[in-house]
């Protein structure tokens, strides 16, 4: 059956574009812009950390590709995002990404966060983390059960 061969020659070809498109991605409170490497990685933040960090690292990258890095509060509403557009070529492009926290409005938000990259428009990875509660916002909680 060659019109079978074709097809399973196009699925792969398929699987291995939209594998190109995939991105691997880590979290933690510190990166080294130099190496664009996680100096200090985690998935747990508090309110006074002053950011989280996302590497974003692309299997493959065009110029004409754009990427979008959205940071998903715990009640799913969208708090922050970048873009990235006009990338160099490669076979690896590694990018970084950051969520302020300390006196911006995600330390009032704890619990599961999540950060999100589309690669034109479609999903490439996510990434879960949380942002604890800080000691006042878990003492004003137990006020408000008593």
């Amino acid at each position: 059956m060659p019109g079978h061969r074709g097809a399973v020659k196009l699925l792969l070809a398929l699987a291995c574009l939209e594998a190109a498109a995939g991105a691997g991605l880590s979290t933690g409170k510190a990166v080294n812009d130099d190496t664009c490497a996680i100096t200090a990685a985690s998935s747990v933040f508090q309110p006074e950390d002053r950011d989280a960090f996302v590497r974003i690292v692309l299997a493959q990258s065009r110029p004409s590709d754009q990427v979008q890095v959205e940071w998903i509060d715990p009640a799913g509403q969208l708090a922050d995002e970048a873009s990235f557009r006009d990338l160099p070529s490669g076979s690896r492009l590694c990018l970084v990404s950051r969520l302020s926290i300390a006196g911006f409005p995600a330390a009032q938000r704890p619990g599961a966060w999540i950060v999100r990259v589309r690669v034109n428009g479609r999903a490439a990875g996510e990434r879960r983390f949380r942002i604890e509660r800080s000691a006042a916002q878990a003492s004003s909680s137990a006020i408000a059960t008593v």
